[in-house]
């Protein structure tokens, strides 16, 4: 009859997936376990049993701690849940969604925005626990910070969509950040546009400065692209025989990559602009001397862009030179809807396809300007047809329209311009 062996004494090894046993020098027994995550960065856990614990603890123990670290290492997007932090989420899914979707120096914007104001704070939540009002208070914290409406709608923008890409995911049953009432609400903001004297002015300027910067400025006043946009503009994307300019790219910059060029703002924005006589002489002198490349370049190599922040800094300086109001390439994009549909009755959708706008109300309610010249000017245009549309004669020294009912006095308070309508009720109306 064979004779049995007796295993070995000594530390327990169990032979576990992952699971590696090691003697530290002190003699103490340490179990390590190590797991790679869906991106490839391996993460490691040191687990030190209990002196008392017999093998049959030690596996059981084992076996459950080996399955808590599973759960919090990522091997798929199927191992997110409800339990997955806002910020693992927005880590291994969001951007990576992102980055497909929209432009390179959007998602750059994306994770600045959500690194300075979200990462410390609600972004440790786990994402299925996040409720409203916990929305509502981050929100609120955010605003005693000195944050404005703006910029915290900004920041919702952000949080509403990767919970509604959450919801896409199948990880939570519903996008909390929906609704009204959660962030504060964004006011219109004031805008500024240069007047027609503004205008004038500039242009005087402009003939006083070099040939390059005059016909970069002319063609930003006269077609309202925005600064990204004249930029990118290169020489095949622009026809001097129909004289015509093909908006189809913008020069954007993040940390990571420098300047580069990228696709434009929205499918919109890829748009065609008919040139101005001396717009088009003066990109002629230019293309006499370069013909390729990028067509606003400091560079010998045409093909080298120049830095998109170069305008507005050259700008700044150029109004203190000459003692003008402070002017942005924005102002100067705004200028031209705003001109065209308060003097010239323009039709809002003519110049949205000029402007390159996929909502027709941005072109109305951002980039439209009215000062109190326009609003005095539509209240004289008003009191002429309410006092003058059904009468022929006017031998009253007051203005009145009158009905059945009422009348209304058109009167001219003292000391102003301005009018006032009075309403002198003859019986209920």
């Amino acid at each position: 009859m064979a004779r049995k062996t007796k295993a070995p004494e000594g530390p327990y090894d169990p032979h576990m997936e992952n699971v590696i046993m090691k003697i530290l020098a002190d003699g103490t027994v340490v179990y390590r376990l190590r797991r790679k995550d869906v991106d490839g960065k391996e993460h490691s856990k040191v687990l030190h049993p209990k002196p008392e614990m017999t093998n049959d603890e030690i596996l059981q123990w084992l076996l459950a701690e080996r399955k808590k670290f599973y759960d919090s290492v990522s091997m798929s997007h199927g191992d997110l849940g409800p339990k997955t932090t806002l910020n693992d989420y927005f880590d291994t899914m969001f951007v990576r969604k992102k980055r497909m979707q929209v432009r390179e120096k959007t998602v750059f914007d994306y994770i600045a925005i959500y690194g300075r104001h979200v990462r410390d704070d609600l972004g440790r939540r786990q994402i299925g626990s996040v409720t409203k009002l916990d929305l509502m208070e981050f929100y609120k914290r955010l605003s005693d910070k000195g944050l404005g409406d703006s910029t915290i709608q900004s920041i919702h923008r952000i949080v509403r969509g990767v919970f509604s890409s959450a919801l896409d995911d199948e990880i939570i049953g519903k996008n909390v950040a929906v609704g009204r009432g959660i962030a504060p609400r964004m006011k219109v903001p004031d805008g500024k546009a240069m007047s027609e004297d503004d205008v004038l002015r500039f242009q005087e300027c402009l003939q006083m400065e070099t040939p390059f910067w005059r016909t970069l400025y002319s063609l930003m006043l006269h077609t309202g692209c925005r600064r990204s946009e004249i930029a990118a503009l290169r020489w095949e994307n622009v026809d001097l025989v129909e004289g015509t300019i093909y908006i189809r790219h913008s020069l954007v910059y993040t940390p990571k990559l420098g300047v580069i060029l990228d696709d434009t703002k929205s499918e919109m924005s890829n748009r065609s602009i008919p040139l101005m006589h001396d717009d088009r002489m003066a990109l002629y002198e230019m293309y006499e001397h370069c013909n390729r490349g990028f067509v606003f370049t400091f560079s010998e190599d045409p093909e080298k862009p120049m830095f998109p922040d170069t305008i507005s800094r050259h700008l700044s300086e150029l109004c203190k030179k000459y003692s003008i109001a402070h002017i942005t390439p924005h102002m100067i994009r705004r200028t031209l809807p705003t001109i065209l549909i308060t003097k010239y009755n323009v039709d809002p959708k003519t110049l949205q396809s000029i402007l390159g706008h996929s909502n027709i109300s941005t072109t109305l309610g951002y980039y439209t300007m009215v000062d109190d010249k326009q609003r005095r000017k539509a209240l004289e245009l008003y009191g002429d047809a309410i006092r003058n549309g059904d009468r022929k004669d006017d031998d009253d020294p007051e203005d009145r329209v009158e009905s059945a009912n009422c009348k209304i006095e058109i009167k001219q308070i003292t000391g102003s311009e301005d009018v006032s309508f009075i309403v002198v009720k003859k019986r209920p109306c």
